[in-house]
């Protein structure tokens, strides 16, 4: 059952039984909540089985980094995939689905950060195939920031 799908059961479910809107607000928020935990686990798991050559390791953001947009600091080694990676600490922010990515990238924490944090979708039913595309473009569209950003400091 996808999570748009549990977010309707949720809400017809407590309309049968007369729940108040702000009850059934909270039950909403309870199941988000829960499912995004998961996805960040899931991030967890499969950012660690697949990229153990450049990753040196994966650290909680903070209740502060978390207002900021951030869940997780990669820390990356030396790499012969990836060089520039090499000593870089780069956010992450971990979505539960595409939609979340998308309504993600136009909120002001993202701007806030330059976008030079990995966005990805992580949702429990990925495929380590389109978990790996995702953080790939990522590392490549942070590259690019970082790269032009140098540029400009330059001229």
């Amino acid at each position: 059952m996808s999570g748009r799908e549990r977010r309707l059961d949720i809400i017809f479910d407590g309309l049968s039984k007369r729940l108040s809107v702000d009850q059934i607000e909270s039950k909403l928020n309870e199941e988000s909540h829960r499912y995004g935990k998961k996805s960040e686990i899931n991030f967890q798991r499969c950012a660690l089985t697949s990229f153990t050559s450049i990753l040196q390791s994966i650290e909680p953001g903070s209740e502060q980094n978390d207002h900021e947009g951030i869940d997780f600091w990669l820390n990356f080694k030396a790499n012969k995939v990836f060089p520039w990676l090499e000593g870089m600490r780069i956010p992450a922010q971990v979505k539960s689905s595409p939609e979340g990515v998308k309504n993600y990238r136009n909120c002001s924490k993202y701007t806030n950060l330059d976008k030079k944090v990995l966005v990805i979708d992580a949702h429990i039913g990925i495929s380590n195939k389109k978990f790996k595309t995702q953080f790939f473009s990522e590392l490549r569209r942070i590259r690019k920031i970082l790269t032009n950003t140098r540029e400009e400091v330059h001229s």
